[in-house]
């Protein structure tokens, strides 16, 4: 954790709808940092709304200024690293299906869009899952 940052966490998934699909944005962290699969995530740092943390993350690690639709309340848990408890709020951004992606180098090598299941499969964590489990069954059906 930097000086600025809290121990709450700002999760986005980014969707795009092709062809009446909806499509996740996949991001694969560098091989120095772990090389996992994971969606939009960040600190929220120090006087900064949650709102202001998302588009801040979005920016840093995709590129992406601009969100058709935003929803606020996908899910939220917490989870403990190194004896210190971290609370994780879900956000869900559909952006145009022409969107750019600019990934960050420092954090990102790759991106794909992919169906809920890919993105599922290919999701390190079970609270990731989970995340984007919860957007499905409460948005999708």
């Amino acid at each position: 954790m930097e000086p600025n940052d809290l121990p709450i966490m700002i999760e986005c998934l980014v969707y795009r709808i092709v062809e009446k699909k909806y499509e996740f944005l996949c991001l694969k962290r560098t091989e120095e940092d772990g090389g996992w699969w994971q969606p939009v995530i960040g600190h929220m740092q120090k006087n900064e709304s949650l709102e202001q943390s998302l588009f801040r993350e979005l920016q840093e690690e995709t590129g992406i200024t601009k969100v058709e639709k935003l929803i606020d309340d996908v899910w939220h848990f917490h989870w403990e690293y190194k004896d210190e408890m971290y609370l994780e709020f879900v956000f869900a951004a559909e952006v145009n299906k022409d969107q750019e992606i600019s990934l960050n180098p420092t954090e990102h090598e790759i991106y794909r869009w992919c169906l809920a299941e890919e993105a599922i499969s290919l999701f390190k964590y079970e609270n990731n899952k989970n995340a984007l489990k919860k957007f499905r069954e409460k948005f999708l059906q």
